[in-house]
């Protein structure tokens, strides 16, 4: 680790900058929001004498990043003594009214990201801020580091059609920015009107990749524990919304792809025939472990074939680019056994097309569109996106 990069945590605590002082706070933090030294947030409010902790709330893979796919509910947190409530309250009609119930006067976000519009964190500081323009109070957003911002913008610009609580407002899957400058995109462009601080890093530019920071990698949820895996994820979390396995229940998720009827030899061969840059593929043969939560580890006990990712060279990877290519030569491979990932019960949308922003991607992919010819039809409204967030940039 060669930077040194401070935290927003670590640009609060050590300057105080008066944004707690006197204040009740809720909070959106996890085991992520650590100083420089690994002193937790939780550590700090609670011995804090200048403002009060009220209360929690818990942020998808929990306060303490160990919930494998789920938000916990209602319970009082042992550690600190104060209550939690699961962050899709924020949502709910009766959260103003619990806010002012613990007469809060701030809500502290603290959440390292993915640099993926599917890494949902950034969405439920979205919700907070709705809340709280709603209930009149403060929001505060401790900055970090996008682990991914060298890479340019990618993907698909989300369709509003497509809105949930992975694609909250118009973003691709791959952005480049920080929290801080996302939420301040979203006050602004939607009219949100929340009262909003940013607590930006020091010392922090956009051409650092995390290993540039000279900050400690958390594991940000139980399936992504490196940045490699982080880097991968950007285009590969595509994979949840079919029969393919995305590596869960290997040492390697995000990185590592295949299913039972798969030639790993012929796929390898094929995907690097396609000469994509900063990326080679290597045929991979696996057992998913099993795990309660069945969706999480497809095929699990049994044999699979596929491929790894090796990424070569960051600066040229593409990693939405590299996930479609992957689609389209699995599909090709076999289009009998490969399926989309079914609509659950009462699902307007399929899964594949939240994840991807639109239906634009699978009915492209079902057609036989070739998979450059899909991602090319992407660069008009991935063009404007561009030349909007200039405006949003903290770190110039």
């Amino acid at each position: 680790m060669t930077g040194s990069v401070k935290s927003g945590l670590d640009v609060a605590t050590t300057t105080r900058k008066n944004v707690f002082k006197g204040k009740r706070i809720a909070t959106i933090v996890n085991h992520t929001a650590v100083t420089k030294d690994l002193v937790s947030f939780y550590d700090i409010a609670k011995a804090s004498k200048d403002y009060s902790l009220t209360y929690l709330y818990s942020p998808p893979h929990g306060v303490r990043g160990d919930a494998q796919d789920s938000e916990e509910e209602y319970h009082i947190d042992k550690k600190t003594g104060v209550p939690v409530y699961p962050s899709y309250s924020l949502r709910l009609e009766d959260n103003v009214k619990t806010m002012r119930e613990h007469k809060i006067d701030a809500i502290v976000v603290d959440l390292q990201q993915a640099g993926a519009r599917y890494y949902g964190h950034k969405f439920v500081m979205c919700f907070a801020m709705d809340a709280a323009a709603k209930a009149g109070i403060e929001l505060i957003v401790l900055d970090r580091p996008n682990p991914i911002a060298p890479i340019p913008p990618e993907g698909e610009v989300l369709d509003l059609r497509f809105k949930s609580g992975i694609g909250w407002f118009e973003i691709p899957n791959v952005h480049g920015m920080t929290h801080g400058e996302l939420a301040t995109m979203y006050n602004e462009e939607y009219s949100i009107k929340c009262n909003l601080t940013v607590v930006k890093m020091e010392g922090w530019k956009h051409d650092m990749w995390y290993e540039d920071t000279g900050l400690f990698w958390p594991v940000i949820s139980p399936n992504l524990p490196t940045v490699d895996s982080v880097v991968t994820y950007a285009g590969t979390c595509l994979f949840e919304g079919c029969n393919i396995s995305e590596g869960r229940g290997t040492t390697r998720p995000f990185e590592i792809f295949g299913a039972p009827w798969l030639d790993a030899k012929a796929l390898a061969e094929e995907l690097n025939s396609r000469g994509l840059p900063g990326i080679k593929f290597g045929e991979a043969y696996f057992i998913p472990t099993p795990n309660p939560l069945k969706h999480f580890s497809k095929f699990a006990g049994e044999k699979c074939q596929g491929v790894r990712l090796y990424v070569t060279d960051r600066k040229t990877y593409q990693p939405v680019r590299a996930a479609v290519h992957l689609l389209d030569a699995i599909m090709r491979a076999d289009p009998e056994k490969f399926k989309w990932r079914e609509k659950s019960k009462d699902a307007e949308h399929y899964s594949m097309d939240i994840l991807s922003g639109s239906d634009d991607l699978r009915t492209k992919l079902e057609a036989g569109i070739p998979a450059d010819d899909i991602v090319g039809a992407w660069k008009t409204k991935l063009a404007k996106f561009k030349e909007k967030r200039k405006e949003y940039l903290l770190y110039k």
